[in-house]
């Protein structure tokens, strides 16, 4: 009986990766499954998350801690502008412990529940406390006075990076030796 390798072009796939002579090529990320994450590549006996995935659940992650966290201060301190200095310093160390605590203690934050993606050591087991605190260390410079841009900044250097790297690592990924995988 002949199983046909998963992984040879297929002609009748709409995304297949395989050069066309018409339409989007692979040069476009949209055309590259690779790159919207949808599991062409399996690295290590994981399917890594894309870019464009992960980049959805930080934005949801974080949307969610700066809109609490803005209640919250709210309640305690009555109007104060959100992007100020001062929310700025309550609000990264919140995030940071979010993001941090929840890939610790082996769930996922809620962004990357919805996109059903995870953080995983390259083995594929649970992160380490010291994995997960350094991993997500960068945001807290957005706490720092007149250096918060900085944060933005490297955030898009990590999201570009993920783009260049075989393994879709970020540079945060591949400095703690973790994966963001899909479950």
């Amino acid at each position: 009986m002949h199983i046909p390798d998963p992984r040879a072009p297929d002609p009748d796939n709409p995304y297949n990766p395989t050069p066309r002579t018409e339409g989007p090529t692979n040069a476009t990320p949209f055309a590259n499954r690779t790159f919207m994450g949808s599991g062409d590549r399996v690295v290590d006996g994981m399917v890594p998350a894309g870019p464009w995935s992960r980049l959805a659940a930080w934005i949801i992650d974080a949307s969610l801690v700066a809109i609490v966290m803005s209640g919250i201060i709210s309640l305690f301190v009555g109007s104060i502008d959100v992007a100020s200095p001062a929310a700025n310093a309550i609000t990264a160390p919140v995030l940071w412990l979010y993001l941090s605590l929840l890939q610790l203690t082996g769930m996922q934050t809620v962004g990357k529940r919805l996109l059903g993606i995870r953080v995983v050591r390259r083995d594929g087991s649970a992160v380490a406390a010291p994995q997960t605190l350094l991993r997500n260390a960068w945001v807290l410079f957005t706490a720092v006075p007149y250096v918060g841009w900085a944060t933005t900044v490297l955030g898009i250097v990590i999201f570009i990076s993920i783009f260049a790297a075989p393994q879709m690592q970020g540079l945060h990924d591949r400095l703690v030796q973790t994966a963001v995988i899909r479950r």
